[in-house]
């Protein structure tokens, strides 16, 4: 490949991962206004939801509170695909666009698989911070869904009590599962990390 179509592929690819990156937060924010959209209908309407349905009264008010968790894992779900295309760019420029070594060095240090001891804290407390504000609203959710359809109903019905419980541990599993392809474990880190004493050694 020449210079120019590599270049030219390089920005293709760096503008990609840029704007992948850029609809996350947007995504993010997006799961609180409409959850808290959701939300604020239930609270206002709940004795409308009640009386409207057929049958047993509390069935619309219940599978609207279920509603919301599902909605924010959904949301969540697209955060991670745009997540994982970016990571996808970027494992592919590390691999492919070595001269300058600079561009590979940096989307290592982006992503936290190797990188300068001065910077490498930070991207993993970025990395922490990105978990924690994305999944824990989340779960939290599921928490007060299940609180609230069990204040309604007078305890949680089977159902609500299978879809609650495979929701979370689809969402926890599969946050850790996308976590390790996201983010490399610090072991990983150690094994592929230049060793200071063998480069004395060799110094000398």
């Amino acid at each position: 490949m020449n210079e120019d179509l590599s270049l030219e592929l390089y920005k293709s690819l760096r503008g990609e991962v840029v704007g992948y990156i850029e609809k996350i937060p947007a995504i993010w924010l997006q799961k609180f206004t409409l959850v808290g959209a959701v939300i604020a209908f239930l609270v206002i309407n709940y004795k409308k939801l009640g009386t409207a349905a057929e049958g047993d009264p509390r069935d619309l008010l219940g599978a609207a509170m279920l509603a919301i968790p599902i909605l924010a894992v959904l949301l969540d779900s697209k955060a991670v695909e745009y997540s994982l295309h970016a990571r996808a760019i970027s494992k592919f420029i590390q691999k492919n666009f070595r001269n300058p070594s600079v561009l590979a060095a940096w989307e290592s240090t982006l992503w936290g698989d190797l990188g300068e001891q001065d910077i490498m804290p930070i991207v993993r407390l970025r990395s922490w911070m990105t978990s924690i504000v994305t999944s824990a609203p989340t779960i939290l959710l599921i928490a007060l869904a299940a609180a609230a359809i069990d204040r309604v109903y007078g305890g949680i019905p089977r159902t609500y009590i299978v879809v609650l419980v495979f929701l979370l541990a689809f969402y926890v599993i599969g946050g850790l599962y996308v976590r390790q392809l996201i983010w490399p474990k610090q072991r990983e880190r150690e094994k592929r990390a230049p060793n200071p004493g063998s480069q004395a050694d060799g110094g000398r």
